[in-house]
Order: structure tokens, then C-alpha cells, then sequence
């Protein structure tokens, strides 16, 4: 499994606060698990002539709320989908009521967008790196991840120092891309014991390298990776 874009190599050393570089590449793969439209909104075209009132009421009768009117666009709306309705089924009372010009799914389109297979991707739980509106967020509301990955999805020439409790070096997204030292063949240094166990008793020092894993990628591509860590 591809999964997400992984860290590359990773030193840790180990001091007084754990510290690990991370040697970040990234390796992603296409994917069309994504959602294809919304399942939280619809868009309609009333039909010409009809007027608000009438549709106001039939959006009353369905519990479905006009979220935004583009009334340069032949006052094309978007429609929310109310608790308990389907995409389709709200779709279908639309066309059957003789007032719209087309009622449609708002589809998801990507520009040559690179999507990883990471399970927590695909479920839309890493929605601060694509969001699209699950689990009634607000969509676009991230950091534009799938846009960068579409720009570079390589940053095998970059090293990131992080401070921390060390690493897990057998994590299945990290354990084929630690660096190894040319030296011992360790993974890092441990301040506190002046050895090369990187080992992580904590767990939070591989969270964060996790967290930081597209940081070098994104971080030539998007200022909001600057702030770090979500």
C-alpha cells in the first residue's frame, strides 16, 4: 500500500529533548476512492419566470436551505442536503417539480489532483490536508496538500531536524525510509544515554515525525506548511 507520502530518512537524536532530523520523500499514487460530488449539497437552476416565492416554499417543503444564490449564472443555487435525505432523492423531488432547469450533484473535480491511499485520507480523516467538506466541515478548509503533491511529490534532497522522544523505527510508514548513519548504523543519538538507541518510550516523537512527514514537499510549494504541524 502507497499510503501517504512518507518520511525519507530519519535521524534521531536523542538529547535532553529528543532530537530527530527526517530525510523527507514522497511517493503518492493516483486514486479515484474520493468522493465524486458532495453528498452534503445539491445545485439547482430555477427554471425562468418562477418566481422566489415559489421556490422558497418548495425549498421550505423539502427542509433544505439555500446556502449560496449566483444570480449571474441564471440565479443558479446551492442546496443543502437535509438529515435523513439522499444526493438523489433530493435531487429526483427536484426535477419532478417542474420548477428547475436542471437539479445536479455538486461534482468534485481535481486538476491532475495526486491522492495517496492512506486509509485515513480516503475516509476523509486528514481533512486539514484535503477537505472537502466531510463530516459538515467547511470545504477548502486545508492546506491545499493534493495541489502541492501535484507541483512536487519528492524532496529526497531535504533534511528536517525535530526535537523529541525519539522514533519508532519499524512504523510501517517510516520503517523503509530512516536514514541509517554511515558511522554505527544507528538511526540518531540519545543524549541521555550517549548511545544510538533512538528508540521512542513515549510515542509522541513518532506522532510528530508522522505529522511532519510531507513537510519538506509542501513547504517549497505552500506557505501554510510553514506553521508546521496541525
Amino acid at each position: 500500500m502507497n499510503k501517504m507520502p512518507r518520511c525519507g530518512r530519519l535521524l534521531i537524536l536523542v538529547g535532553v529533548v529528543p532530537l530527530f532530523f527526517i530525510w523527507l520523500t514522497t511517493s503518492t499514487r493516483a486514486q479515484s476512492n474520493a468522493p465524486a460530488y458532495r453528498e452534503d449539497q445539491i445545485l439547482i437552476q430555477p427554471k425562468a419566470g418562477i418566481g422566489r416565492i415559489v421556490l422558497d416554499n418548495f425549498h421550505r417543503a423539502q427542509k433544505s436551505a439555500v446556502l449560496r444564490t449566483f444570480e449571474r449564472m441564471g440565479r443558479l443555487q446551492v442546496l443543502s442536503v437535509p438529515k435523513g435525505e439522499t444526493v438523489a432523492g433530493l435531487i429526483a423531488k427536484y426535477q419532478k417539480s417542474g420548477l428547475v432547469e436542471f437539479a445536479e450533484p455538486d461534482y468534485l473535480y481535481h486538476a491532475d489532483a495526486t491522492l495517496p491511499d492512506d486509509p485515513k485520507f480516503v475516509d476523509g480523516t486528514l481533512w486539514g490536508l484535503y477537505n472537502y467538506g466531510q463530516s459538515n466541515g467547511v470545504a477548502h478548509a486545508d492546506i491545499d496538500a493534493t495541489e502541492g503533491w501535484d507541483v512536487l511529490t519528492s524532496a529526497s534532497n531535504i533534511v528536517v531536524a525535530v526535537l523529541d522522544s525519539g522514533i519508532w523505527a519499524t512504523h510501517e510508514d517510516l520503517a523503509a525510509n530512516m536514514w541509517v548513519s554511515p558511522y554505527d548504523g544507528g538511526n540518531g543519538f540519545n543524549g541521555f544515554t550517549g548511545t544510538n538507541n533512538s528508540t521512542d518510550d513515549y510515542g509522541h516523537g513518532t506522532i510528530i515525525a508522522g505529522c511532519w512527514v510531507p513537510w519538506a514537499t509542501m513547504a517549497r510549494v505552500s506557505p501554510a506548511w510553514r506553521g508546521g504541524c496541525r
